[in-house]
């Protein structure tokens, strides 16, 4: 963190930086002072990400983050906005359990993102709760929350019904990964 943005000689220099990211002053003076702000890490895997990548190393910007969130934390990242959310084109092939190959082939021959994301008909899938049997979009219109986020909480995170039906949805804000 410190070499790529303070250290010219370094080979990543000009993406850190050479592009104006800092690691804060607090951080750069003590190590103690940057475990005190971020904590040890939790698992070997995590690393360091800054969550909004236009800005620098600083308590309020970073997270331990699993080489997945950084993968999809990077700038090179086609995000793209299907259903009222915002994911990256990686996310969403792994979402509907599509090669991001297939889903980048679609995307460069003009597809409309419908049938990009054609695997199968997930959303009149039906779900059982409290004995009642319905399509992930019924339940999701009738609880008030995006169909793709009940799906996601379902299949992707692995919540029980009764926790993704009644979670209140946050609104997306694109510095909060």
């Amino acid at each position: 963190m410190i070499y790529r943005c303070h250290n010219q000689k370094k080979d990543n220099y000009n993406a850190y930086g050479g592009r104006g990211i800092i690691v804060c002053e607090r951080w750069l003076k003590s190590y103690d002072d940057f475990i005190e702000d971020m904590g040890l890490k939790p698992t070997q895997t995590h690393t360091i990400d800054r969550i909004d990548n236009h800005n620098g190393y600083f308590k309020e910007n970073c997270r331990w983050a699993t080489p997945r969130q950084q993968q999809n934390n990077r700038r090179c990242n086609r995000i793209i906005k299907y259903m009222g959310e915002k994911r990256t084109a990686s996310e969403w092939a792994l979402f509907f359990n599509i090669p991001i190959g297939t889903v980048f082939d679609r995307l460069n021959k003009g597809f409309n993102l419908k049938r990009v994301f054609s695997n199968k008909n997930w959303s009149e899938s039906a779900i059982t709760y409290n004995g009642e049997t319905q399509s992930y979009t019924k339940w999701a219109k009738q609880y008030g929350i995006n169909k793709v986020t009940f799906f996601a909480r379902i299949k992707q995170y692995g919540w029980d019904i009764e926790k993704a039906l009644n979670t209140k949805t946050r609104k997306w804000n694109k510095n909060i990964k």
